[in-house]
């Protein structure tokens, strides 16, 4: 009780503190965004101190603290200083991806791969054609579509159908991390999540273009345009085993330099991807994937990426919280929260049907479907192509599609930690040190798991 109420009259002095600084400081400035960085790392970690006796996720924790500092409530954080830490979020994404890339040990998946194939290949079938009906037939419910012809009514609901089929690998791996959680059911919702991520943009880039066709008859489907996403995304595939693989005889060899080597990678790839027309997401999944399973040096990653990521995860999932659009919210409210009751129904509706066509173990039957509701960045970048290329009613499809991702993002990792203990999965992770073999995963004889502290990947080493 003593540190709940230390860590309330910290946050309240830290933010009178801070709300003084930004009043003498000019928007936009670079001391601006620095006070604003220093809110987020500060405040994000005493807030989560405040959740964690009530349950809650770190992760949630982050976003409901931009949530209420953001330019929709107190402010604090505006819509320039998310723009000026942009950095900062694209710096995380990269760490995020290198840990996913890094927990995919083909020996551990290898007995996992038809329950993620399945369960993969039914949300993106159902899922996509449950949500397209759905949309379609309450077509007259959405203000942007009354009036608009079939075509047009077909390419809104192709792109909100392919937009719910996402899963948020951002929210998947912080709540993993933090809760250290271990098993099948884990493994599989990990796998899931990361081969969905493929696969949507994969699909979007023919969806988006099938929509085009079908809102301007005359444009013709440029194949070329699909042909060089695919070699973009080879492109970044074989970049990302060259990191790996650059990347790896290093780990072991900069000893306290770890954290400096794992964070200026990240930093570098979140630099300089996008300008190569590289996708830093795929490059640093493939990265992570080649250091765990083609050399020996997994274990080195993820111990140099847990070193750094409690303070950039603060720092990405508050400044994520603020940029949630609580008036589209407001505006769209009713049929946002018919999207996401849907949606929800529909993955935990095709995943539990693929996992018993399968016989995949009940644990994975009853939970994973409750664990891939999250959305976030992904969805919000493909919502944003759809604004930027169909005029008229791609803004206020945007503004839908925000609505539905805001509620799916703070309640997706609650529900996902919900499916992990009650799985008994949480806890089970072995901690990474130098006794640690890559990868391993406790058995549920295992001792009880280190103390976990700070952000959602602080964990007591066993040096």
């Amino acid at each position: 009780m003593i540190r709940l109420a230390t860590a309330l009259l910290g946050l309240t002095v830290f933010t009178g503190a801070v709300l003084w600084g930004l009043s003498i400081t000019p928007g936009g400035s670079d001391a601006h965004a620095t006070l604003v960085l220093g809110f987020a790392i500060l405040s994000a970690h005493l807030f989560g101190l405040l959740l964690r006796p009530i349950g809650l996720p770190l992760v949630t924790g982050y976003l409901l603290l931009g949530l209420i500092a953001g330019p929709h409530a107190m402010g604090l954080i505006t819509r320039e200083a998310t723009a000026d830490l942009r950095l900062i979020s694209d710096i995380a994404l990269c760490l995020i991806a290198l840990t996913a890339g890094g927990e995919l040990v083909l020996g551990q998946l290898r007995p996992l791969l038809r329950g993620i194939a399945a369960i993969t290949l039914s949300q993106v079938t159902l899922v996509f054609a449950g949500m397209i009906t759905l949309v379609w037939l309450m077509a007259g419910h959405l203000p942007f579509a009354v009036g608009l012809g079939q075509r047009e009514t077909l390419a809104i609901a192709l792109l909100v159908g392919l937009m719910a089929v996402a899963t948020s690998p951002a929210t998947t791996i912080a709540v993993i991390t933090e809760t250290r959680a271990g098993g099948r059911l884990t493994e599989t919702i990990l796998g899931v999540t990361i081969l969905k991520d493929v696969v949507v943009i994969l699909l979007f880039a023919i969806v988006f273009a099938v929509a085009d066709v079908l809102v301007r008859p005359e444009t013709e489907m440029a194949l070329r345009d699909l042909g060089t996403i695919a070699l973009n995304l080879a492109l970044s595939v074989g970049a990302g085993v060259g990191l790996g693989a650059s990347l790896a005889p290093l780990l072991p060899r900069v000893g306290r330099q770890l954290p400096a080597l794992v964070a200026g990678t990240a930093i570098g790839v979140a630099a300089a991807a996008r300008p190569l027309g590289l996708d830093p997401l795929i490059l640093c999944i493939a990265a992570g994937f080649t250091v765990r399973n083609l050399t020996s040096r997994g274990r080195e990653l993820i111990r140099g990426i847990e070193s750094v990521s409690p303070m950039i995860y603060a720092v990405f999932f508050t400044i994520t919280g603020a940029a949630l659009n609580v008036a589209a919210l407001r505006t769209m409210w009713a049929v946002a929260l018919v999207l996401v009751f849907s949606r929800a129904m529909l993955m935990v509706g095709s995943t539990w049907v693929s996992s018993r066509v399968i016989e995949d173990q009940p644990t994975v039957r009853r939970w994973a479907g409750l664990g891939l509701l999250g959305q976030g960045g992904v969805t919000l970048g493909l919502a944003a192509l759809v604004a930027n290329q169909f005029t008229g009613w791609g803004a206020d499809l945007r503004t839908l599609i925000v609505a539905a991702v805001a509620v799916n993002e703070i309640a997706g990792p609650v529900l996902l930690k919900i499916a992990l203990v009650h799985s008994g999965e949480v806890g089970r992770r072995e901690i990474v040190g130098p006794q640690s073999s890559p990868g391993a995963i406790t058995s549920a004889g295992s001792p009880p798991p280190a103390e976990v502290s700070g952000g959602p990947v602080s964990v007591q080493s066993s040096d």
